[in-house]
């Protein structure tokens, strides 16, 4: 899909910077409106960025995240 040239002409597939990645393809805001801003500000969240919360929710407390983190389980 990336070298199409209709894609390419068209702008279909833009390059965002990921900070665990680097340059990342990625998909256009799709539909585009005339004098809007269509960049994504991000790729998304970082590696791990949302574990405390996620593991907090599954009642995972801050010692056992430490405890998994020391130990390379996440």
């Amino acid at each position: 899909m990336l070298p199409d040239p209709q894609v390419r002409a068209r702008e279909g597939v833009i390059r965002l910077e990921d900070p665990d990645l680097g340059s990342i393809p990625a998909p256009c805001v799709v539909p585009r409106v005339e004098g809007r801003n269509h960049r994504p500000r991000h790729g998304g969240p970082g590696m791990g960025e949302h574990n405390a919360e996620f593991y907090g929710w599954l009642g995972v407390d801050s010692f056992e995240l430490a405890t998994l983190k020391a130990e390379g389980v996440i």
